[in-house]
């Protein structure tokens, strides 16, 4: 089931697409006329068997499956569906996984006196192992992330004093951290 409430569905969004602006409790009014509006949704996944990502050919099915979901007045406010491809390639997994890294070391930098952390390739391939699953497609990269190199590198740091530079590496299919 979908997470959006039906009078969002039903209220709400197309007000807010017809007037384009929206208004807040206290009155202050921004003007959406130029804006582009993005809705994701989970409905049709189920038949795919993995949610998320789904394969070009779906695209018929999928649609569908909205269109025996939503009515057709909301989905007539939409300019055009997007179904997209599963990610399978490993570049593009690695760039998520980079990509999510960075934000991690810039979030540990903000916060502490550390200057340089640097991880090995090694740590890549790990996370597009665990993180990439037939289930939940590349979602899963940041709780694969959190639970193997966020809250450990935590732990570790709490309990060290004044560290500088740390290094993450992979040893026997096992993150190290060392300083």
């Amino acid at each position: 089931r979908d997470v959006a409430v039906t009078g969002v569905q039903t209220c709400a969004l197309p007000i807010l697409l017809d007037s384009g602006r929206l208004t807040d409790s206290s009155g202050m009014e921004v003007n959406l006329k130029n804006c582009h509006f993005f809705a994701t949704t989970n409905v049709g996944a189920s038949e795919q068997r993995s949610m998320g990502f789904k394969a070009s050919d779906f695209k018929e099915n999928f649609v569908s499956s909205i269109e025996g979901y939503f009515k057709p007045e909301f989905l007539n406010r939409f300019d055009d569906i997007i179904v997209f491809d599963k990610v399978t390639d490993n570049d593009t997994i690695d760039l998520i996984v980079n990509k999510e890294l960075e934000t991690i070391i810039h979030r540990v930098k903000d916060k502490t006196k550390i200057r340089s952390i640097l991880f090995s390739k090694e740590i890549i391939a790990l996370i597009r192992e665990k993180g990439n699953t037939e289930k939940y497609g590349a979602r899963e990269i940041k709780r694969v992330i959190e639970k193997l190199i966020f809250n450990p590198m935590i732990d570790f740091l709490a309990s060290k004093k004044s560290i500088k530079k740390l290094q993450i590496q992979v040893e026997n299919k096992e993150i190290k951290f060392s300083c």
